[in-house]
C-alpha cells in the first residue's frame, strides 16, 4: 500500500511538472539558469526516483560514462539543472513506459568538444517510421509506442524537444518497431559566467577548492 500510494503520488508530480512547464513554454517564460552541475549526482537521483517503477517491470538501468573523470571524482557541466533534470526524467520514463519487463534500459553519457552527449535506450515495442514524425508535438498520442492515448498527456517529449531548443540542444531518435528506441540528446556547455554550483536540481555550493572534471 505505501509503495502504491508513492507510485501514485510520484507520477503525479511528475505530471503536474510537465503541465507547469507546459505552460511557461506558452507563455515564453522560460529561459536559462545557469550553474555548474553535478551530472554524476543529477542523474543517480533521477535514475533513484524511478526505482519503484523499474524493479517492478524488473528492468535494469545500466548507467555508463565514457568519460575519463576519475574514480569518485564529479562531473560538472555549466547548464540548467533543473531543466536538464526534467529532459532526462521523461526519457528515462518513456523508456521504461514502452520497455518490455525483464528487460534493460541503457544511459550512456560522454562529452566532446564541450558538448554533452546522452543517450537512452530501451528494448521495448519500438516507434514506427510515420510516428517518428510526430512524437515531438504537443498532445500528440499515439495508439502505439511514445504517447499512448493511456499513457499521459503527451507531454513529456514535446517539453523535452522546447526545453532543449532554449539550451540550444537537439534530440535524435532511432527506432525500429518490437526492437526498441534509442532517444540522443546533445547540449553544449553554456559559456555563461557563473559562481554558483548545482547537485540534483537545487543549488548547492561548494568551496573554491573542490576539484572539477
Amino acid at each position: 500500500m505505501v509503495a502504491l500510494i508513492h507510485s501514485e503520488a510520484f507520477n503525479l508530480d511528475f505530471q503536474l511538472k510537465n503541465i507547469f512547464v507546459a505552460a511557461k513554454i506558452e507563455a515564453g517564460e522560460v529561459a536559462p539558469n545557469i550553474t555548474k552541475v553535478n551530472i554524476r549526482s543529477l542523474l543517480q537521483n533521477v535514475i533513484e526516483s524511478f526505482n519503484i517503477v523499474s524493479r517492478k517491470m524488473g528492468i535494469h538501468i545500466d548507467l555508463q560514462y565514457n568519460v575519463d573523470y576519475g574514480f569518485g571524482k564529479n562531473l560538472y557541466f555549466k547548464t540548467d539543472s533543473e531543466k536538464l533534470k526534467l529532459i532526462m526524467s521523461n526519457l528515462i520514463n518513456n523508456a521504461l513506459k514502452y520497455s518490455y519487463k525483464d528487460s534493460k534500459v541503457i544511459i550512456k553519457i560522454s562529452i566532446e568538444d564541450d558538448i554533452l552527449h546522452i543517450s537512452v535506450q530501451d528494448f521495448g515495442t519500438g516507434i514506427s517510421e510515420k510516428n517518428q514524425k510526430i512524437i515531438f508535438e504537443r498532445f500528440k498520442r499515439l495508439d502505439s509506442g511514445i504517447n499512448s492515448i493511456n499513457r499521459g498527456h503527451g507531454l513529456g517529449l514535446s517539453i523535452t524537444k522546447a526545453l532543449l531548443d532554449v539550451l540550444d540542444g537537439d534530440i535524435m531518435i532511432d527506432s525500429k518497431k518490437g526492437e526498441g528506441s534509442t532517444f540522443s540528446i546533445s547540449l553544449p556547455e553554456a559559456k555563461n559566467i557563473i559562481e554558483g554550483f548545482s547537485g540534483e536540481g537545487n543549488d548547492i555550493f561548494f568551496d573554491d577548492d573542490d576539484e572539477i572534471f
